[in-house]
């Protein structure tokens, strides 16, 4: 009966050892990151910055176009080292209202530009952190036809990411930038949150 049961205690510890080793390598796989060179894909809602304009409505409404809110669709390249990443992303950035005119013809408001992000990023577990620049090309207002170019700006960035896992995070980012129109000697002011999701190959 001792030798049965010391067998059995043998065998449970075993059972638990592999059980725990298991776990390990599933926890590690969640959260491990992918070294080496790769891409990322971003969608990000922003929030924020200087109202440019306002497009009214009959019911009464409006709808404000500002320089710091909008969709922004990014794509990019990185490389990983350990726990550091280094990336350079292209977004596309816009803000913008649709409406009618007295005439009932199509209206838009539009302000867009092409930010180009460059960060460092510090990842540990499933929660990273990075900061950079970021270079907002060619930003223009486009009141429906008509066209305000403002100069191209340098500004800060910071952004934080929880990994779901390797290649997909939840993202919540502060840019820190303004827009300065020439003609008017005018400065607007461009920073934002935004809430998004970024993907990973």
């Amino acid at each position: 009966m001792k030798k049965s049961l010391l067998t059995l205690l043998l065998a449970s510890a075993t059972t638990l050892a592999y059980a725990d080793t298991d776990s390990a390598v599933d926890a590690e796989s969640t959260t491990a990151t992918k070294q080496g060179l790769g891409f990322s894909f971003s969608a990000d809602l922003m929030a924020g910055g200087d109202k440019l304009a306002e497009m009214e409505y009959e019911r009464g409404t409006s709808s404000d176009i500002n320089a710091g809110a909008g969709i922004n669709l990014g794509a990019g390249v990185y490389y990983t080292l350990n726990q550091f990443r280094a990336e350079a992303r292209l977004n596309w950035l816009s803000d913008s209202a649709n409406g009618l005119d007295d005439d009932n013809d199509p209206v838009t408001i539009e302000f867009s530009t092409y930010p180009l992000d460059l960060m460092l990023h510090y990842q540990l577990g499933k929660h990273s952190l990075g900061a950079g620049l970021t270079y907002h090309m060619n930003p223009k207002l486009d009141m429906d036809g008509t066209e305000y170019t403002f100069d191209s700006p340098t500004g800060s960035l910071i952004e934080y990411q929880y990994h779901l896992n390797p290649r997909f995070a939840i993202s919540a980012k502060y840019q820190n930038i303004e827009y300065y129109y020439q003609p008017a000697d005018a400065t607007f002011d461009g920073s934002g949150l935004g809430i998004g999701i970024s993907f990973q190959l």
